[in-house]
């Protein structure tokens, strides 16, 4: 029984927007696992399982962002340049 107010119009709106809404996302998940050349892909490296080990996140073996490979040793320098860039400013009223 719908709710006061509500009539089988408004149902057939929130089932259209649901529906609208599902086949988005089926059709975002069309290129999942798709491995054509020049397609980007986002991927996190890890040494060890990381549903096992969570903090082996912190630490990633590399990274593959839009589709470029970025190893362990670039990700911590480029996380030390915006640590560096966010610094708070040192007071000189020390």
């Amino acid at each position: 029984m719908p709710a006061p107010g509500r009539g089988r119009a408004d149902d057939a709106v929130l089932e259209r927007a649901a529906r609208d809404q599902l086949s988005r996302a089926h059709a975002a998940l069309e290129h999942v696992h798709d491995e054509r050349a020049g397609l980007a892909a986002d991927l996190v490296l890890t040494d060890t399982n990381p549903l096992e080990q969570p903090e082996t996140l912190r630490e990633p073996a590399g990274v593959m962002l839009r589709g470029r490979w970025m190893p362990r040793e670039e990700l911590r320098a480029r996380l030390a340049e915006i640590a560096e860039r966010n610094r708070p400013p040192v007071s000189e009223t020390n």
